[in-house]
């Protein structure tokens, strides 16, 4: 059981480093309309739904218990070439008991449209808008659980630097 952690630390450590490796700078991607500038390089999410990581971004009754997904974290890459990658981690809680934990990875690209930008995955049917209301941050309207039922939307807040 030790290994097998072990084993999971070190892949988790070198994902995130060559993630950190793709985009070492930051340079300035033309602004759409009268939004603010988008950079590229490595952007990391502060808070979704306006609550600091780890975050509760679902929350509902599956018979007779209660089930939590956690956001823990998620790092959203955007290159020169107008593509992205998308990883984020995940735990989903029964009951206050650890049910299990998700990595998800996305690639795909980015335009600008309006204010912001739209970013449309080349994984699966899945787009999510981004909007810089400011210097230094910027806004992400995502969905990230496929849940039956309605889709459930997360807010987030990235900067370029770590939380």
């Amino acid at each position: 059981m030790t290994i097998l952690r072990a084993t999971s630390l070190v892949l988790a450590v070198s994902l995130l480093a060559g993630v950190s490796a793709c985009n070492p700078s930051t340079e300035p991607i033309a602004p759409p309309g009268t939004g603010g500038t988008l950079y590229t390089g490595s952007w990391y999410m502060h808070e979704a739904n306006g609550d600091p990581l780890p975050a509760i971004i679902s929350e509902r009754v599956v018979g007779v218990a209660v089930e939590k997904t956690v956001l823990d974290s998620s790092i959203l890459v955007l290159n020169t070439d107008d593509t992205y990658e998308q990883r984020y981690w995940t735990r989903v809680l029964v009951t206050e008991t650890l049910d299990r934990s998700d990595f998800v990875i996305d690639q795909g690209t980015y335009a600008a449209e309006g204010l912001g930008y739209r970013f449309t995955s080349n994984f699966r049917a899945r787009e999510f808008t981004m909007l810089i209301p400011t210097i230094g941050f910027v806004e992400t309207t995502e969905q990230m659980l496929y849940l039956a039922g309605a889709p459930r939307l997360t807010l987030g807040t990235y900067r370029l630097s770590r939380p």
